[in-house]
């Protein structure tokens, strides 16, 4: 599968045409792998207008609706930000993006391992 095109794909069918404007968000969701922080088996669905099961009852929010989150919370680069049940990684992955900082905190210990493998791969 060609997964950055899938990745453009959903930042112009999906993200943008549902009033998302800001460009720090488009850049980020464009630019970020989300197919890493499914489970292999669900890589092909990870851009889907959906949200995508992740296991034991969780998911990863679907693109539009946390690029609208993310832009109603008028994130600023200064800004330090927190994540409750951050689940794999990718909302924390995008908010680092546009937030000085992030805390992404995870109860379930097999979430926390996978999202600190995944995100490790982003630090600057």
């Amino acid at each position: 599968m060609d997964f950055q095109n899938a990745r453009h794909n959903m930042v112009e069918s999906q993200v943008r045409p549902n009033r998302v404007t800001d460009p720090r968000i488009i850049d980020a969701m464009g630019r970020l792998p989300r197919e890493l922080f499914v489970p292999a088996d669900r890589q092909g669905i990870a851009y889907m207008d959906d949200n995508v099961p992740l296991g034991d009852g969780r998911a990863l929010i679907a693109p539009m609706v946390l690029a609208r989150l993310l832009q109603e919370a008028e994130v600023k680069s200064s800004d330090m930000a927190m994540v409750v049940g951050c689940g794999t990684g990718y909302s924390a992955a995008v908010l680092s993006r546009l937030a000085a900082g992030v805390v992404a905190i995870e109860s379930d210990g097999s979430f926390v391992a996978s999202a600190g493998e995944i995100l490790n791969k982003f630090k600057a």
